[in-house]
């Protein structure tokens, strides 16, 4: 395992590296896929639902091979329907553009683009450091606080903060030496992955998927009742993640104090910039909190304290430059998810589509049960390939499914969505992941090995642990 530049990551393959014969065969896939369901029968349904669901299918099939961004191949899908007569333009576009969910999605991502640009992510690291750096149990404690920390006060994003926690880690490991050095960076590099890629669930606004989460289930939540239903099942499976980390990757952790120290020097005093930053997070904090009893949902609450932070004289961040940082492949893709659901609910294919990736039977007891939703939705993970693609297809499902075994939709509907985005074997499964092995500082034979794990871990974790508690809290009965 080779060091690299620790202030950004190395340069990892992209797509767009591919050969226009590999990206044609890939298309040549998916549009096969989707013109033998257009023209074929398939019993039970009507020609509409045959159409609806050919180009279904070949959306999933288009993301799984990445024969293009995911958000080209969604706003295909978009205009496709609407063309081809299988659906219209409001009935498509109305889940996305005007809820609150996708401007929850472009609040979050300016709140991590403010929180990186004025430091106060380092800032806030390197104090937490000075504090859980002296064995492998502290700095594991380290990666549940901090990435707790970084989820209430909205950076909401694994990008953000892997750019920030990891080159502390190469930092801390270069003052090591020898075999101890290369155990104890990997250590601590799968603990920002292992145990704080589940912090993104404690809260509402830990991550921007958590709102899209609830879209594509049907469902509303207060950011009380968000922390109330879901922090606990999502601490155990950070808990059980670390016990994991410590078996496979036992390791002597000790990080020097002058390393958060002189972190902390150069960063000097709070500029006035990171004063307002840290107001305007209050402010949402404190209207989130309140939610539950003035009624203001948290997407739009999001989009007004965003909007203050553009406005010249008392925001922090730059209109024009943040329309240049915006993943607008994530926007895109959004919308072509969330038409993908509304086309599924519109033409009743959500039992079809149920009964090809869920079994007939399921079984009665709620652990069991728990268990099963929680591989199944890992299984179909790994065949559909990144983590937001997986999302789209199953929460839907998982939901319907649920709703039809007279079960609670949103505690099945968070397990498939937890399951997804907790669990990975290959580097392709999530761009974050992805996005870290770019440092240096673990391998994709270390990444296959807590995914074997984070099997038992997040199913245990969720199926066990989660199913107890909601049991007790009422949810489930």
């Amino acid at each position: 395992m080779t060091a690299v530049d620790l202030s950004r990551p190395a340069t990892t393959t992209s797509p767009d590296s591919r050969t226009p014969l590999n990206t044609g065969l890939r298309w040549a896939a998916g549009i096969t896929v989707g013109l033998v369901v257009w023209f074929i029968h398939i019993p039970d349904l009507n020609v509409r639902q045959e159409h609806g669901a050919a180009l279904i299918l070949a959306t999933i099939v288009l993301w799984l091979l990445r024969a293009a961004p995911q958000g080209v191949v969604a706003l295909l899908f978009v205009v496709t329907a609407i063309l081809s007569g299988v659906s219209d333009g409001e009935t498509l576009l109305r889940p996305s553009w005007t809820s609150s969910q996708i401007w929850f999605v472009f609040a979050s991502f300016g709140f991590g683009y403010m929180i990186a640009d004025t430091s106060l992510g380092e800032r806030l690291t390197s104090r937490l450091l000075r504090y859980f750096s002296r064995s492998f149990w502290s700095f594991g404690l380290f990666a549940i606080v901090s990435g707790t920390v970084f989820s209430v006060i909205g950076m909401a994003g694994d990008f953000a903060r892997v750019g920030i926690l990891y080159p502390v880690i190469a930092a801390a490991g270069a003052t090591m030496k020898g075999l101890r050095r290369e155990a104890s960076t990997r250590a601590m590099a799968m603990m920002i992955l292992g145990v704080g890629q589940p912090t993104l669930m404690y809260v509402f606004n830990g991550f921007w998927l958590n709102q899209t989460f609830l879209g594509l289930a049907q469902e509303k939540l207060s950011y009380v009742g968000w922390f109330t239903h879901f922090m606990v099942p999502s601490l155990a499976v950070s808990v059980l993640g670390l016990i994991a980390i410590r078996i496979l990757f036992a390791a002597d952790i000790k990080i020097p104090a002058d390393i958060s120290r002189s972190k902390l020097e150069s960063l000097g005093r709070l500029t006035p910039a990171e004063w307002r930053t840290m107001g305007f997070i209050g402010l949402a904090i404190a209207l989130w909190l309140t939610s539950s009893w003035t009624g203001l949902d948290a997407g739009w609450i999001a989009l007004s304290v965003f909007v203050l932070m553009l406005l010249p004289g008392i925001g922090v961040m730059n209109f024009q430059d943040f329309t240049r940082r915006m993943n607008w492949n994530i926007i895109f893709f959004l919308t072509g998810a969330f038409a993908l659901g509304a086309l599924i609910k519109e033409l009743h294919l959500a039992p079809i589509v149920e009964h090809w990736l869920v079994p007939s039977q399921l079984p009665n007891n709620p652990f069991v049960l728990g268990i099963v939703a929680s591989l199944l939705s890992m299984l179909i993970h790994l065949f559909t390939g990144d983590a937001a693609s997986a999302m789209a297809v199953t929460v839907p499902v998982f939901h319907h499914a649920a709703v039809m075994y007279g079960l609670n939709p949103l505690v099945y509907g968070f397990v498939a969505y937890m399951s997804i985005f907790s669990q990975y074997f290959f580097l392709y499964q999530a761009a974050g992941v992805l996005f870290a092995y770019g440092y240096g500082l673990f391998t994709q034979k270390d990444i296959f090995k807590f995914g074997l794990a984070s099997v038992i871990t997040t199913s245990l974790g969720l199926g066990v642990v989660g199913v107890f508690y909601w049991q007790v809290t009422g949810m489930l009965h």
